[in-house]
C-alpha cells in the first residue's frame, strides 16, 4: 500500500504512522481521484511513482526504528541480566567474605580447642600419673594391711590352739547315755598301757554331739599339766579297738590327737589333700602343721597358715613341673 505524505496527502508521515490498522484502507485525495477515473496523465503517474518511492522510504525508516527498537530492548535486557548478575556476584561476594570470616573464627575457636586439649591432656597424664602412684601406695598399703590382718589372724589362731595345749580328742569310742565317762577313760587308758594314769590328772572330761548321729561322740579331755597329756599322746601309738576297750567284738580304730580349732582341722585337712602325693607324712604338732617327704628323708616343713600352705603348694608344682 502506497501513501502520499507533504504536499500530496497534506499530512506527516508520523500522522500516517498514527493511523494504525486504519491506513491500509485510507487514500489521499489524489489517489482517490485516481482511482475513481482510471486516468491521468504521465506526470500523474510519474507522481504516484514518487509517491510510492517516498512510501517504501518511510516503510524501510518503520521498519529500520522497530528494529532500533528491538535492539534497544535487547540491549536492554542484557544491561538488566548484567545488573542482576552483578547485584548476584555482590551477593556471593558478600557470602564468601562471611564464610571467609566464618572459616577464620572457626580457625580461631580450633586453634584455642586445641590448645585447651592440650592442657586437658597434660592434666589428665597428671591425673594417671598421681592415680598411678595413689594406686601402688593403696596396694602397698593393702598388702601391708593384709598381711598385718593376716599376722592377727595367725597371732589369734596360735593363741586359741594354745588355750589348747593341755588338750586331747579321743574319736571312735563307743558310748551311750548311760555310760560312765570316767569308767571309759580308765579303759581306754588301760588299753594304751599307761600304767601311770590316774584320773586325778584331769581337769575336764565331756563328749562333743556330732552332726553325724551314726558316728560316735568324740571325747575331749583336758588335763592339769600338758605332762600329762604328753603321755596320752605317746600311748595312742599302741593303736587300740573299741574290741580293746569293751570286749565287744567292735573293730572300729580309736584314735588319740591334740585338741585343734576349727581353723587348724580345716588347713590340716587341706594340707593334706593338695600335698598328700609329694609329702608321705603329714601331722600336727606343737601348734603347727608338719611335713616329710620319706622315711630317708630328715627334712620337716611347717605349715602356720594358709599363705604358708600356698606357697609350698606353688612351690611343689614348679619342683614336679621341673623334674619332668
Amino acid at each position: 500500500m502506497l501513501y502520499h505524505t507533504n504536499d500530496c496527502s497534506g499530512l506527516a508521515a508520523s500522522t500516517i504512522r498514527a493511523l494504525g490498522r486504519k491506513k491500509k484502507d485510507w487514500l489521499c485525495k489524489r489517489c482517490k481521484e485516481s482511482t475513481k477515473t482510471r486516468q491521468g496523465s504521465q506526470s500523474t503517474n510519474e507522481d504516484c511513482e514518487l509517491l510510492e518511492n517516498e512510501n517504501q522510504h518511510v516503510s524501510d525508516n518503520e521498519n529500520k526504528n522497530e528494529g532500533e527498537n528491538e535492539h534497544d530492548m535487547a540491549l536492554k535486557r542484557i544491561e538488566k541480566k548484567l545488573e542482576d548478575m552483578c547485584k548476584t556476584n555482590d551477593k556471593i561476594l558478600r557470602s564468601m567474605n562471611s564464610i571467609e570470616k566464618q572459616y577464620e573464627e572457626l580457625k580461631k575457636k580450633n586453634i584455642e580447642m586445641k590448645k585447651e586439649n592440650e592442657q586437658l591432656n597434660k592434666r589428665l597424664t597428671e591425673v594417671e600419673v598421681k592415680l598411678e602412684e595413689l594406686t601402688k601406695t593403696k596396694m602397698s598399703e593393702a598388702v601391708e594391711m593384709k598381711s598385718a590382718v593376716n599376722k592377727v589372724q595367725q597371732n589369734q589362731n596360735e593363741l586359741e590352739q594354745y588355750s589348747r595345749n593341755k588338750n586331747i580328742e579321743i574319736y571312735g569310742v563307743d558310748g551311750d547315755r548311760k555310760e560312765n565317762l570316767k569308767d571309759t577313760i580308765q579303759r581306754i587308758a588301760e588299753g594304751l598301757n599307761l600304767h601311770n594314769f590316774n584320773y586325778d590328772h584331769i581337769d575336764k572330761a565331756h563328749r562333743l554331739p556330732t552332726r553325724n548321729k551314726n558316728r560316735p561322740e568324740t571325747i575331749v579331755i583336758q588335763f592339769k599339766t600338758r605332762h600329762y597329756r604328753e603321755e596320752w599322746l605317746m600311748g595312742k601309738k599302741g593303736r587300740i579297738t573299741n574290741d580293746d576297750v569293751f570286749q565287744k567284738g567292735n573293730k572300729t580304730k580309736i584314735y588319740v590327737n591334740e585338741h585343734l580349732t576349727p581353723f587348724y582341722k580345716m588347713l590340716i585337712w587341706k594340707s593334706k589333700q593338695q600335698l598328700k602325693a609329694t609329702y608321705k607324712y603329714i601331722w600336727f604338732k606343737e601348734g603347727r602343721i608338719q611335713l616329710r617327704k620319706d622315711d630317708t628323708t630328715h627334712q620337716v616343713q611347717i605349715i602356720k597358715s594358709e599363705e604358708d600352705l600356698s606357697k609350698l603348694t606353688e612351690k611343689t608344682i614348679t619342683s614336679n613341673s621341673s623334674s619332668q
